[in-house]
């Protein structure tokens, strides 16, 4: 696959979820899964063939044990990954069914990766031979600190001319809309290829509610200007049309700093847990950029890996490139593989 190896760098939480269909005040007992968004990233890229490294701090403790033993299992390499602090960061998941959407709580304050500092971490180590680096706007989002070695990373990477992925994810539960901008600000002109809607440059960054009425030139008006302004190459995103928490339709676009758009209109589907669908598009859209595809090639993609992972449950997307791509050709149809 890819000759250098792919860098991501967030916080992996531990994921608590009511079995079935039961809400957070019935639950007897919880499932668990560990996930997080370029967490998330990685384990889809791994299993996409690409070398990955993931960066965390975790704590010393089992279950900082349980969350490296999950990412060795899908080959993602966790030997950057420094110990120390109190706390694994939680989350609890109330899934959602037919008109209840589903609910998200969190509890990750004071967690090891949120009291991270930039001199953690050895950074001529984590970028020795990498040829990507991948962050969201969460890590961002967690504490000041976890900010800073974002900022850090960024920097470290575009100093040795490693290409900086950034995926928005603005998180309102976690900061206000003037601090997710203040830092976007900072952190955006190290970004070459970025994930990210409309919505977010207009209500985040500031730009001008879009005139045109239909979604092509939405995007040009308004995603044309972001791109210019912080020196980006690339933005992508999908746009969701929900008919019910278990049942959406999933399209995209891609545009460059050229103003070439490339739209998909993409797929309907019924959902077994929405958790990482936009993580499963990040991946798949970078797994096609790092392969030198075509961008509406890679964008067809990133949206097929998206909807593969809404129908597996957990937060990462467990599947290979041959699978994703039979989705895409419709081969094999829906008959049990044997």
């Amino acid at each position: 696959m890819s000759e250098w190896a792919v860098v991501t760098l967030g916080e992996i939480m531990l994921r608590l979820s009511p079995s079935g269909a039961k809400r957070i005040v019935q639950a007897e007992n919880f499932d668990v899964v560990y996930g997080g968004a370029e967490a998330n990233v990685a384990v889809s890229l791994s299993c996409f063939g690409h070398s990955v490294r993931y960066v965390t701090r975790l704590p010393e403790n089992a279950l900082g044990d349980a969350v490296i033993q999950f990412l060795r299992r899908y080959e993602v390499d966790t030997q950057h990954t420094v110990r120390g602090g109190r706390r694994l960061g939680i989350y609890f998941m109330e899934p959602g069914h037919s008109l209840r959407p589903a609910q998200v709580i969190y509890d990750r304050r004071n967690s090891a990766m949120a009291e991270a500092t930039p001199e953690d971490f050895n950074w001529d180590a984590i970028f020795k031979g990498a040829g990507l680096f991948h962050t969201c706007g969460i890590t961002l989002a967690i504490s000041p600190s976890a900010k800073e070695v974002a900022v850090r990373a960024a920097g470290e990477a575009r100093r040795r001319g490693i290409p900086v992925s950034f995926d928005f994810n603005y998180r309102k539960e976690l900061w206000t809309v003037s601090e997710a901008r203040e830092a976007m600000e900072v952190f955006l002109p190290y970004v070459n290829v970025l994930f990210a809607g409309v919505r977010d440059a207009v209500e985040i960054m500031g730009f001008p509610s879009p005139t045109s009425a239909d979604p092509q030139g939405q995007i040009q008006e308004t995603m044309t200007p972001l791109l210019v302004q912080y020196n980006i190459e690339q933005v992508s995103s999908t746009l969701r049309k929900e008919e019910s928490a278990t049942r959406h339709h999933l399209s995209g676009y891609t545009l460059d700093h050229r103003g070439q758009l490339h739209m998909n209109k993409g797929h309907t589907f019924d959902i077994v847990d929405r958790i990482g669908g936009g993580d499963a598009f990040a991946a798949g859209f970078l797994h096609g950029w790092l392969k030198g595809w075509e961008p509406d090639q890679s964008l067809a993609f990133a949206l097929a890996a998206s909807v593969y992972k809404h129908t597996i449950a957990g937060d990462a997307n467990i599947c290979s490139e041959e699978e994703v791509q039979s989705m895409i050709s419709g081969e094999g149809g829906f008959s049990i593989r044997r």
